[in-house]
């Protein structure tokens, strides 16, 4: 889920040496019609390359996330991806399953997100700046995608530095994806929301393929 991907981008490669488990994906009670999600060793044409070292976990609590966004019979799975020509972390996390309603989708993930941030600050501080903002793009189909722009600070480190990043999410009626960029060129501004959103597109495209 998103608060667990946002955890990830801002940790995974700062200062805390904070690492987790690859993820993996978990069963559903029936089958899927339509596309589910997959994790490709490379993305965007080989630009982001699948790091196994670094992975994101798949919980219980990210299961009913899911199910409580209102994908019905929830699969899930997340990677890592990095870029070393562009000095850029992606974190790709997602689900699929039956979804009725995707706008509904979204909204309740970005929801379901801000609270677990706001409840574990364990690591990480986070904040939403603004709203989650739709993104209409081209290649998007019948899916509805926002983002929103976020900031972090160590928890041990209140008053330190923030990092700033965008998240986006987008959900049709099979699949609901969150990729958030972390970019070490511009940690203070992150990437745009523009640039997020172009970049989201594609992994939807890279990673979603038939059920069948």
């Amino acid at each position: 889920m998103l608060a667990t991907v946002l955890v990830v981008v801002f940790c995974a490669v700062g200062a805390t040496g904070y690492v987790l488990g690859r993820g993996k994906s978990r069963p559903a009670a029936a089958p899927t019609v339509g596309d589910k999600l997959t994790t490709p060793p490379s993305i965007i044409g080989g630009a982001f390359v699948y790091d196994p070292q670094v992975g994101v976990p798949i919980t219980n609590n990210e299961i009913a996330g899911y199910a409580a966004d209102g994908i019905r019979n929830p699969q899930a799975t997340g990677a890592h991806y990095y870029s070393s020509a562009s000095r850029q972390l992606m974190v790709f996390n997602g689900a699929w399953g039956t979804i009725d309603n995707p706008a509904q989708a979204v909204d309740r993930a970005f929801a379901w997100g801000a609270r677990q941030a706001a409840a574990d600050k364990t690591l990480v501080i986070v904040t939403g700046l603004g709203a989650p903002r739709e993104m209409s793009r081209s290649g998007l189909g019948d899916a509805v995608m926002k983002c929103q722009m976020f900031k972090a600070v160590q928890s041990a480190h209140p008053s330190g530095p923030a990092t700033t990043n965008s998240s986006c999410i987008w959900a049709d009626h099979s699949t609901l994806g969150m990729v958030s960029v972390r970019d070490d060129t511009r940690p203070d501004t992150g990437l745009t929301l523009d640039e997020d959103a172009d970049m989201t597109v594609k992994v939807r495209n890279d990673t979603r393929v038939p059920a069948a």
